[in-house]
């Protein structure tokens, strides 16, 4: 029983946070058709490529230098019909595209020829779409539960007050019939 209070109360939680980000992923999902924005960061003996644009998110991570330290943003309006894809071919040895999603293995970073690399660099692309309903779901099933659990509320409701009618119904026919003839005049 203890666990079920835990799960329910992570359920919760989790529905509580889903219902923050999904507006704000929406809005970083609007914006990525607007401007084009390019995150990078460099440190601990890594570097990483954060791209954002045409509702699409590519992560770009390779092994750097330990003592390299660097962070950069980019934004630009973004080109209609331009897709991570052109980058996927471009910086990368062997890549694997379909729908909006890829993968893709390289010698550098795109975007940024100055940083220095110790290895092979990976990279993921997905549509922001895919988050987007993943963040979705909690909250949705809490809505269709509360759906449900209001239909079975005024089903319920129904029943009770029909029972009600028919009680009134019933005591109404037990009630004797007043005569309907005049009373008489002293």
């Amino acid at each position: 029983m203890r666990l079920r209070a835990h799960i329910e109360s992570l359920t919760t939680y989790l529905t509580v946070l889903s219902a923050i980000v999904l507006p704000l992923l929406s809005v970083v999902w609007v914006r990525s058709y607007m401007v084009n924005d390019r995150y990078l960061r460099v440190g601990n003996g890594r570097a990483m490529v954060a791209g954002i644009s045409n509702g699409e998110l590519a992560l770009w991570h390779a092994p750097a230098p330990p003592g390299d330290r660097m962070t950069d943003h980019r934004g630009r309006d973004t080109v209609w019909g331009w897709s991570h894809r052109r980058s996927f071919q471009r910086f990368s040895r062997d890549h694997v595209w379909f729908a909006g999603f890829g993968y893709g293995e390289g010698e550098r970073l795109p975007w940024r020829s100055n940083v220095t690399t110790t290895g092979p660099t990976r990279g993921i692309c997905l549509p922001i779409w895919l988050p987007a309903l993943l963040f979705a779901f909690l909250p949705m099933r809490l809505i269709a539960r509360n759906m449900q659990s209001s239909a079975e509320f005024l089903a319920q409701r129904a029943a009770a007050e029909a029972l009600e009618n028919e009680a009134r119904e019933t005591a109404a026919s037990r009630v004797p019939p007043t005569s309907s003839a005049p009373l008489p005049v002293a």
